[in-house]
């Protein structure tokens, strides 16, 4: 049985399909085209019929988790793929790691770019407190990030390179300073947040052997023509 065929299938076996999906199960040239390629509808899909376990809607969340913008915040969509979809347990530590990088970054989402429910999901997962509302982008406060890290067993050590990640793409995006890191997003932290993400979350010697990137940050806004244009944020942290 083909991909095509087992949607069919599986499509037909639920009557009801959840209004947001937005596709019928009587439209086979929807239904056909939907599942030809990898996409977030037909995962959307795939959930609301419960069938996220059959082997098209794995093949599926398996491309979907790799296939995304560059942009940090598609790397909410993949969490709730990994764990939606019950991926393995490398990619849904990979991507939980990344989640804490977007919350303390100013790019964690109630509702994901790709319409899951982030917030619903975490908080019945129990990982935060209570379901966020609203759309756009958030920072989550430190006792928000300490209690998901804990739900989720991340260690300190590993908290501690999420946030030095965050703080050196801020000082690359936002003031032109040379650093190494894998965080991609369009705008940085404002230098006093940078300061105070580090204050929060990285210990002495840490946050001492970024004293030289701040330095250079400094000397970089004195200068127009290298940082004048970068877009810099201080987020709203809820």
């Amino acid at each position: 049985m083909n991909r095509i065929q087992e949607a069919y299938r599986l499509v037909f076996e639920f009557e009801e399909i959840a209004s947001d999906v937005s596709l019928g199960s009587s439209d086979l040239a929807k239904i056909t085209k939907v599942m030809q390629e990898p996409n977030y509808a037909a995962l959307r899909l795939f959930l609301a019929i419960g069938a996220e376990k059959s082997s098209t809607a794995q093949w599926m969340a398996d491309r979907k988790y790799h296939e995304r913008p560059d942009h940090n915040c598609y790397k909410n969509d993949s969490f709730c793929i990994a764990h939606l979809f019950e991926l393995d347990s490398k990619r849904k530590r990979e991507c939980t790691l990344w989640l804490i990088e977007n919350s303390m970054a100013g790019y964690y989402e109630p509702v994901t770019h790709s319409g899951f429910r982030l917030s619903d999901m975490l908080y019945d997962m129990g990982a935060i407190d209570h379901p966020l509302s609203g759309g756009g982008y958030l920072a989550l406060r430190l006792d928000r990030i300490l209690t998901m890290a804990n739900h989720f067993q991340i260690s300190n050590k590993e908290i501690e390179d999420c946030a030095e990640n965050v703080i050196k793409w801020s000082l690359n995006r936002g003031y032109a300073v040379e650093t190494e890191t894998s965080f991609s997003a369009s705008s940085a932290l404002g230098l006093n947040e940078i300061e105070r993400v580090a204050k929060m979350y990285l210990p002495h010697d840490r946050q001492k052997s970024l004293l030289p990137l701040y330095a250079v940050a400094r000397e970089n806004l004195r200068d127009p023509e290298k940082t004048g244009v970068l877009s810099r944020i201080t987020p709203k942290r809820v």
